[in-house]
């Protein structure tokens, strides 16, 4: 195959930096609860452990560039260096990488894994015109296309996590966003490794944590993440696990009853009161209601049963919708659908994928009552009065929003949602595998 001109293969140094220090900077393990981590400078460099979060996964092609030159590589060595806003086209073939000019000149094939790395630290390559920092691999997907990953420090991961979770930028919610940073970190402490045939530790949206590329950066984000440099929260010496959602509707769940498994000490029920006053009552979701006719609730569970709980749709006619099971919280864990051909029950999480709104969206959360009107035995309309959104477990994002304003600290903000754990600094000698923390996110959150 004809090797293009510039293809440096056999180039053994070219500058450009070979990774990151695994290391923690800061205090050491078992720092008190009440000493917040020391304000540091987000724009010195970061010496922390690293993570791989996937950017894309099983992309048919991807487009590599970056804001300065930078090298391509295999395990072979550099395959090439790009110039400033050069673009390189990667696609796949069969279990090959295939590398493309600009220009649609085929360069070279890779086995394995590409990486593309920006000339100094500052650094960033571009994935599709999006800015990532450090360093993105690139390799073949265990269920087919491209994974684009970005390996990258956490303190650096976190300043695009935060302001994507939290949402709100001002500088009254700058407590909220450092306990929001803490849980972000706790979870990535839990969860690295997670995902071994992949070769990445986190998915980029909501399957784990909201990532975003460096323009999602917000100067609050960055200072509530340097202010909290290591800090994560642990329960008998391992990282808890984080669960956090957008709105408890004035009461936070067990995680039992949203998610398999057993109770956990510092994640059970609780009214999200502080001062007799529910916390997330100025969410626009602290309280909704979704109505059906009932054609249209027919159409929906028609729909996703099968695709939820895989089990064939029978019946003509909806005759009812109840709570089997309710859990502390209220929230419903068990819900029963009963047609005029049998019987179906769904719980937990599922119950919110199965009963969509007639936009196709989820519903908001379990925590609601159920309201039915009939003509003889079939149900002829059904409303849902419920509260929040989310799987209501852990902390309560707009909770922790109000109680930062009303000038709690963030060590306030995480005693109160996860009872019992306690903040330390990540240490290099932790074991922090994620075999003793579940899965903090769901798919459906907001």
């Amino acid at each position: 195959m004809k090797k293009w001109a510039r293809n440096l293969r056999n180039v053994t140094s070219l500058g450009i930096s070979a990774g990151y220090v695994i290391l923690w900077a800061g205090g050491c393990a078992g720092t008190p609860a009440a000493v917040p981590a020391p304000v540091v400078d987000v724009n010195e460099p970061v010496a922390a452990p690293l993570v791989r979060v996937a950017v894309s996964v099983q992309a048919t092609e991807v487009y590599i560039g970056s804001s300065e030159s930078f090298s391509l590589t295999d395990d072979d060595g550099v395959l090439a260096v790009g110039l400033e806003n050069e673009v390189f086209n990667i696609r796949r073939e069969k279990e090959q990488i295939l590398v493309f000019t600009q220009g649609g000149e085929m360069m070279d094939t890779v086995e394995g894994m590409l990486k593309a790395e920006p000339r100094s630290e500052s650094g960033e390559i571009k994935v599709n015109g999006a800015h990532y920092p450090h360093r993105i691999e690139i390799v073949p997907g265990a269920e087919g296309g491209l994974n684009v990953i970005n390996v990258l420090d956490v303190e650096t991961y976190l300043r695009a996590v935060v302001p994507l979770e939290i949402g709100h930028q001002e500088e009254g919610y700058l407590e909220a966003a450092k306990a929001q940073a803490v849980a972000a970190r706790t979870y990535v402490a839990g969860h690295l490794n997670q995902y071994p045939d992949e070769k990445f530790d986190l998915f980029s949206g909501v399957t784990d944590q909201v990532y975003g590329p460096m323009d999602s950066r917000h100067p609050i984000a960055d200072r509530a993440v340097a202010e909290t440099r290591g800090m994560v929260l642990v329960h008998d010496g391992r990282p808890i696990r984080a669960n956090y959602s957008s709105t408890c509707g004035g009461k936070t769940a067990g995680v039992e009853e949203s998610f398999v498994g057993e109770s956990l000490p510092y994640l059970r029920s609780h009214d999200d009161k502080v001062d007799g006053n529910v916390s997330c009552r100025l969410s626009r979701y602290y309280r909704w209601k979704e109505t059906w006719t009932g054609p249209e609730l027919h159409r929906v569970l028609s729909r996703t049963i099968p695709r939820v709980l895989e089990k064939p749709w029978e019946g003509k006619w909806v005759l009812d919708v109840e709570a089997a099971e309710t859990g502390k919280s209220g929230r419903i864990v068990r819900l029963r659908v009963t047609t005029d051909k049998g019987v179906y029950e769904v719980d937990k999480g599922a119950i919110r994928q199965v009963l969509e709104n007639t936009t196709g969206r989820p519903l908001r959360s379990t925590a609601f009552e159920i309201d039915v009107w009939k003509k003889g035995e079939r149900i002829r309309m059904m409303v849902a009065r419920g509260r929040g959104w989310g799987h209501g477990v852990g902390m309560c994002q707009w909770g922790a929003m109000q109680l930062s304003q009303d000038g709690y600290e963030y060590d306030d903000i995480l005693r109160h949602y996860y009872p019992g754990a306690k903040l330390k600094q990540w240490s290099p000698e932790d074991d922090l595998s994620q075999d003793s923390v579940g899965s903090s996110r769901e798919d459906t959150d907001g």
